[in-house]
């Protein structure tokens, strides 16, 4: 029997788990404002199909979790989900830190 393997990669504000072709992304950020369809964007950029999104919370600082499938296909299937989600990640905490949202 084969497992797929559980990793946990992460910026400051983001962290990303990746199983199979399931990806499951939490940003930590102010409650208020928050750029949601930003961060989305971000992950469907990437190949992502967005499955679900989650606010767990609404303290000062929450987290958004998001749940996401790869959804590339052909050529772009060459870059490792993983290397794709780090790049996402990246660009989310990239997009934090110019909205002044980190914390």
């Amino acid at each position: 029997m084969t497992t797929k393997a559980y990793q946990t990669q992460a910026t400051k504000n983001v962290y990303f788990n990746v199983t199979g072709d399931d990806v499951h992304f939490g940003v930590i950020c102010p409650s208020k404002p928050r750029p949601i369809a930003r961060i989305l964007a971000e992950v469907e950029k990437h190949g992502m199909e967005i499955q679900a999104v989650e606010e767990p919370g609404e303290h000062v600082k929450s987290m958004l979790i998001i749940h996401a499938r790869d959804a590339r296909e052909g050529i772009a299937k060459v870059i490792p989900l993983k290397v794709q989600c780090r790049t996402a990640a990246e660009e989310m905490q990239s997009l934090l830190i110019d909205l002044d949202l980190t914390l």
